[in-house]
C-alpha cells in the first residue's frame, strides 16, 4: 500500500487517505505503457482498498484484480488480465472488449454498459446485471437468458447466436445480422432493429441495393411494437417511413425507398398469410 501511494504522489495524482482507503478523484491509469503522452502510475498491481471515483484504466503488467477495489469505469482493454473477481460491481462501464477474458465472474453489476465485444467468452452468467446496453459481438456466446431487459443498446453480430430470448426488450437499439433459427421473435420490444443482412431471416421482409448501393436496405417485420419498416438507424411505423426519408434524401431516391417499403409490408401480409394457411 504504501509503495503504491508513493508512486501516486510521485505522478502528481491527487487523492486522499479515507478509513484506510486510498481515494482517487477522477480517472486513473495503472500498468506500463510505451505512450509518454498518456502516463500511468508504473506499478503491476492494484491494491484492494483502492477507490477511484470515475475510470480506472488497467494497462499492461497488471495480472489481476482484488476483491474490494471500487471504480465508477473500468477499461480493461488489451490488458493481460484474464479473469475480474466475484461481485463486482460497476455503476458505469465495464470496457473490456478485446481482453484476454475467458469467463465473467459470478454476481457482476454493470449500472451502464458491459462491452465483452472481440473476446472468447462463451456465456453470460445468471447472475449477471446489466442495465444500459450490452455489447455482445464477435464473442463466442450461443444463448441469451429470456425476458432479457436493457434501457440502451444490445450489439449481436458475428457470433454463434442460436435464437433472440423470448420477451426480449432493447430500450434503443438492437444489431444483428444472424442468428441459427432465422427467426425474430414477435415479442421482441425495440424501437431501432438494424439487421446487417435482413435477407437472413425467414419472417423479414427486405429489398436490397436500392438506388445500386449494394448495402441499402429496407426491410419490414413484426415485433411487439407493431409493424416496423427499417432502413439503417431508421425503424419506424410504415405509416410515416415515406415522409422521414423525404425530409432525408432527395425526391428520386425517397420515391425508391418509399416504393421498397411497400413492397416489403406487402411480402411481410402475404409471407404471415401463407403461413396462417398452412397452421389451418
Amino acid at each position: 500500500m504504501t509503495d503504491f501511494i508513493d508512486k501516486l504522489a510521485a505522478n502528481g495524482v491527487a487523492f486522499t487517505l479515507q478509513d484506510g482507503r486510498i481515494i482517487v478523484e477522477g480517472d486513473l491509469r495503472v500498468g506500463f505503457t510505451l505512450e509518454p503522452e498518456d502516463p500511468a502510475i508504473p506499478c503491476d498491481y492494484i491494491p484492494a482498498n483502492l477507490t477511484v471515483t470515475n475510470t480506472l484504466t488497467i494497462l499492461s503488467g497488471i495480472h489481476s484484480i482484488p476483491a474490494g477495489m471500487v471504480a465508477r469505469n473500468l477499461f480493461i482493454s488489451y490488458s493481460e488480465l484474464e479473469s475480474l473477481p466475484d461481485n463486482l460491481t460497476i455503476t458505469g462501464t465495464l470496457m473490456a472488449n478485446s481482453s484476454r477474458l475467458k469467463y465473467l465472474p459470478e454476481n457482476l453489476t454493470v449500472g451502464r454498459v458491459l462491452d465483452i465485444m472481440c473476446t472468447d467468452i462463451a456465456y453470460l452468467p445468471d447472475t449477471l446485471k446489466v442495465a444500459g446496453s450490452m455489447m455482445l459481438s464477435n464473442t463466442r456466446i450461443t444463448t441469451l437468458p429470456d425476458n432479457l431487459h436493457l434501457e440502451e443498446n444490445l450489439a449481436l453480430e458475428a457470433m454463434p447466436l442460436q435464437a433472440l430470448p423470448k420477451n426480449l426488450k432493447v430500450g434503443h437499439s438492437l444489431y444483428l445480422d444472424a442468428v441459427a433459427r432465422k427467426r425474430i421473435p414477435e415479442c421482441i420490444s425495440c424501437p431501432v432493429i438494424n439487421l446487417v443482412n435482413p435477407g437472413n431471416f425467414e419472417n423479414v421482409a427486405s429489398v436490397t441495393g436500392i438506388g445500386g448501393k449494394p448495402n441499402r436496405h429496407v426491410y419490414a417485420l413484426r415485433t411487439a411494437l407493431g409493424v416496423r419498416v427499417c432502413m439503417y438507424d431508421l425503424s419506424v411505423d410504415p405509416e410515416i417511413f415515406g415522409l422521414l426519408v423525404r425530409g432525408i434524401y432527395d425526391e428520386p431516391t425517397a420515391e425508391l425507398l418509399d416504393k421498397a417499403a411497400q413492397q416489403c409490408i406487402q411480402r411481410l401480409e402475404d409471407m404471415y398469410a401463407s403461413e396462417n394457411a398452412v397452421r389451418h
